[in-house]
């Protein structure tokens, strides 16, 4: 009797979870692909399919209404932290009459509100396809109003970042949203609002990450977003990076373009399309401006106009390879540019100016003008001297400044450490320790310190918690924290990695860190994220991936190749691609080994790393994202791939129950988003668990089919996931929104019906 009842419940759960895949019930956008150059947006209300928009815009709709089907009669996902450590804020906003209320949005986490200048923060977007933002808007007449441009325009280096689903309006100060057009652009870098008549604005799009894509550029809406018309468009390979609405002749609009290209082994930021455009007559003609402008080896530009007087325009301009190029500065709307002292900021971009590209002018002052680099920078003459008004007590990298006309000693800057505010002018600041909205690349537990989290994070570092706590968190180490283990055998001994493959070790549970990287050649090439894991039955040894496989059996003292180059090589000139993109080791026979590369490599050792099987066949030439072995039978093996980096949105899975000889698809009824991370329950290896660019799914029968788990979870991609077996706790790592927990249970009662 028992059995048929969970036999129904389950049948029930996937036919609520079937119907949500294929109905959705009033989230419809903008169902035509943006080729042409005026649009209509349609109704937000109606129902549809989204047939006609792009794999990834519908995967993300998928993917929404399939939580909102779980909602009510799922567990819930409980949020586990930080709350005390900030993320990446990409703009800040302050409505023009209230000096409390203060909008946030971030890089992969959605659009906060706080209103108490804040002391706390409520979340606006959670509700919506994608929690990817690159700009906010508020009108200067009705502060009711909002635009949010979703998909970070920032590009990424070794770290990649999120594309939207386009623009959404709320009327209600963000309590609701509708999506208002613009939803194959990929991001968008900023909207401009006409002061004079709102229902005139601009939206700069930036592009899709991964894809060249005609929707680039920059677009007009004369009805408050119903309907937009793209007036500046010059290739699929060029976006608009910054737009600027002279406040006292709203007819002229500045657009800063930048040529942006990037793959997996390739990224080209910069080239002879970008440049600053002026219209004069409101958007619908267009001339480059070149007048003492630099015109080439040109990369990202960004402009800021100064309301006092708008004759006086400031633009700052990195070369190809992210460096600072110079300052500029026109006295007379643009007709001519002089350079102006640039030479104190050249270190504020560090190699990496795809980064930044803004400059903020104080509302009364044009002569004051806000450099936002590694550190925010401040020049009272107009760019001839200056200082730095964040350093040391500021988080690193700026992306937003927003300084209030009412009271324009009230600042609030935005960077990778979250929202800070001032009331001095910048004379000091004040971390506001929020929104959460940390990226996490991993998590991590261990059986014998149960209350223990790690994980690690998007220039954030090394975070611990140590009291299930969310306020709890503390860095261990700064940096870009990649993966973090814990020796099961001995909690005190932990494992770090910072980006490519920088491998740290820890004997006193993270008070001190070691270099840990002794035998590993320092040419070998080595991804952002470099994979490295404890065998699972002895945890002196561990496995660590670059373009060779490296094996340790002293606790990572000594490390020595044990394998061929397992990539295809590397013909790019790209030293971080073609190299080991994951590792798995047989928990039930640890002389197998698994590998797999970015460039789509799969291979199987034995006999201690001394016999390769190349295992690739039949499987797609993709990213290998996530390898799991089923713990009780080292033939049967889950392989996820991630075409992300190729614009392929597809949830590529797969299965061998021959370790490798012949595989199958096992994605079957999954939505359309990559696969970052798989993870048996080692008890019940029917049970699977898998992350995914939008969300955690879970199998009972192998594979056959998937359900999504629990209700609550932030529609963020999910990059890692861990399993604390004695409390039956699942904890996942989301890239924008914190680690979060869900308590497994037993029962159907518990968000998984029972297999007993």
């Amino acid at each position: 009797m028992r059995g048929n009842v969970v036999f129904y419940v389950q049948l029930l759960c996937l036919l609520a979870l079937l119907l949500c895949f294929t109905h959705n019930p009033g989230k419809k956008g903008n169902n035509a692909p943006l080729r042409s150059q005026s649009l209509k947006a349609a109704p937000a209300a109606l129902p549809g399919t989204h047939a006609g928009i792009s794999l990834p815009a519908r995967a993300l709709w998928q993917a929404q209404e399939a939580r909102e089907c779980a909602q009510g009669t799922a567990a819930k996902w409980q949020f586990a932290g930080p709350d005390n450590i900030g993320g990446r804020i990409t703009d800040v906003i302050m409505p023009p009459n209230d000096t409390n209320t203060l909008y946030a949005a971030a890089a992969s986490g959605g659009v906060f509100k706080s209103s108490d200048q804040g002391k706390t923060w409520l979340p606006l977007f959670d509700n919506e396809a994608s929690l990817a933002v690159g700009s906010l808007a508020v009108n200067p007449q009705n502060p009711d109003i909002l635009y949010a441009g979703t998909g970070e325009a920032n590009a990424g280096g070794g770290s990649i970042t999120y594309d939207g689903t386009g623009i959404y309006k709320s009327n209600n100060g963000g309590v609701t949203w509708y999506q208002t057009g613009l939803e194959e652009t990929g991001s968008i870098a900023r909207i401009a609002i006409d002061p004079r008549n709102p229902q005139r604005l601009f939206a700069a799009a930036m592009g899709k990450l991964f894809a060249n894509n005609p929707e680039r550029g920059l677009y007009r809406s004369t009805d408050s977003g119903k309907s937009w018309e793209k007036v500046l468009y010059l290739s699929e390979a060029t976006g608009c990076a910054d737009v600027a609405i002279n406040p006292q002749n709203p007819k002229i609009v500045y657009a800063a373009m930048w040529e942006r290209v990037r793959k997996p082994h390739l990224r080209k930021y910069g080239g002879n399309t970008c440049g600053i455009y002026r219209s004069s007559d409101g958007g619908t003609t267009w001339q480059k401006l070149t007048g003492g402008l630099p015109q080439n080896d040109l990369g990202r530009i960004g402009i800021a106009i100064s309301a006092a007087n708008p004759l006086v325009l400031y633009a700052v301009y990195a070369n190809e390879t992210g460096n600072l190029k110079g300052l500029y500065r026109t006295n007379n709307g643009g007709n001519s540019w002089n350079s102006i002292n640039a030479r104190p900021l050249y270190n504020q971009y560090d190699d990496y100016g795809w980064w930044f590209g803004n400059l903020r002018v104080h509302p009364n002052y044009p002569d004051y003008l806000y450099f936002l680099g590694l550190d925010l920078c401040f020049s009272s003459d107009g760019g001839k001297n200056w200082r730095n008004l964040s350093a040391p007590t500021v988080h690193m990298d700026q992306h937003a400044l927003f300084i209030h006309p009412l009271y324009p000693r009230l600042m609030v800057l935005g960077n990778d450490g979250g929202v800070y505010l001032s009331n001095n002018a910048g004379i000091s600041w004040q971390s506001l320790a929020g929104p959460p909205v940390i990226q996490f690349y991993t998590c991590e537990s261990n059986s014998k310190q149960q209350t223990y989290l790690y994980g690690g994070t998007q220039d954030n570092g090394f975070l611990k918690s140590s009291n299930n706590l969310s306020n709890d968190w503390e860095i261990l180490i700064d940096g870009d924290g990649m993966e973090l283990l814990s020796d099961p055998a001995n909690p005190k001994m932990l494992y770090a990695a910072y980006q490519y493959g920088n491998l740290m070790r820890s004997f006193d549970g993270g008070l001190t860190f070691l270099d840990a990287t002794n035998g590993i050649e320092e040419n070998d090439r080595k991804i952002w994220r470099t994979p490295f894991v404890i065998d699972p039955l002895q945890s002196n040894v561990l496995y660590y991936g670059a373009n060779y496989l490296y094996k340790s059996t002293d606790h990572a003292v000594q490390w020595y190749p044990v394998s061929p180059d397992l990539s295809n090589g590397n013909n790019t000139g790209n030293n971080n691609f073609a190299a080991i993109s994951a590792i798995a080791v047989a928990p039930s026979n640890n002389d197998m080994i698994y590998a797999g590369t970015d460039d789509g490599n799969l291979w199987v050792a034995y006999n201690n790393c001394t016999d390769w099987i190349d295992i690739t066949a039949g499987l797609p030439e993709q990213w290998v994202s996530s390898i799991a072995v089923n713990p009780k039978d080292e033939n049967t093996v889950f392989v996820a791939f991630s075409g992300y980096r190729q614009a392929d949105f597809r949830p590529l899975l797969y299965k061998t129950n021959n370790a490798g000889i012949t595989w199958k698809p096992a994605a079957n009824n999954l939505p359309e988003a990559p696969v970052n991370k798989i993870l048996y329950n080692p008890s019940d290896t029917g049970t699977v668990y898998i992350g995914t660019d939008t969300g955690v799914f879970y199998t009972l029968n192998s594979g056959k089919n998937w359900q999504i788990l629990g209700a609550n979870l932030p529609a963020v991609p999910v990059t890692d996931l861990c399993l604390q077996l004695k409390e039956l706790r699942l904890v996942a790592a989301t890239y924008g929104r914190g680690m979060f927990t869900f308590e497994l249970g037993n029962t159907a009662a518990k968000g998984i019906p029972s297999r007993q």
